[in-house]
Order: C-alpha cells, then structure tokens, then sequence
C-alpha cells in the first residue's frame, strides 16, 4: 500500500483525472492493476492491508455490512463537509472565544 497525502503532493502523484479538491473529500484506494475502489468498500481495502483492522474487513461478508458501512461513510462525508465549512469554524471559533 502506498499512501499519498493529497494536501501536499503535486498533481503528478496523484490518479489521472483526480485534482486536489476531489482528492481531499473522500479516500480514493485503487486496486493494484489501477482499478478504483469506491465508498464504503475502500475502507474495506484498507483495513485488509492493515493488521491490526483485518478483523473489520470481515464486515464485507455480513449481508448487509457494507451497505450499511457505506451508509455510515456518506453521512460522515456529509457531517464533515458542513462541519469544515468556512463559516462553521468561524461560528466555533466565535462561541469558544466566548466561553473562555
């Protein structure tokens, strides 16, 4: 596995047709003949890869585990846009100013 930090790499490490903004809002694993891996099952490639989660990969044999993993991933990838949001930090930093 090969890991690219898409904050930070140049556009020549990252999958063709892929650019900066695309890369940053969701994980994008590929096979290792280039095939992409998408939503929910991505995480499921990962956690092969990594000891420690191999377990978790299991998910994908349950009936509905990926689906509902992948239901579970689109809500985050939903809360996290609304909570990275310019104007939802801004209205964060303003309520912690005021508790302090």
């Amino acid at each position: 596995m090969r890991w690219v930090d898409a904050s930070r790499s140049d556009q020549a490490e990252l999958r063709k047709g892929l650019d900066h903004t695309t890369a940053l809002r969701r994980l994008h694993p590929r096979h290792a003949d280039g095939r992409p891996v998408l939503g929910a099952a991505a995480f499921i490639e990962i956690w092969k890869e990594l000891h420690a989660f191999a377990g978790l990969a299991r998910i994908r044999s349950h009936r509905y585990g990926l689906a509902l993993l992948d239901i579970a991933y689109h809500c985050f990838l939903l809360f996290w846009r609304v909570w990275s949001t310019p104007a939802f930090a801004e209205c964060n930093k303003d309520t912690l100013s005021r508790s302090s």
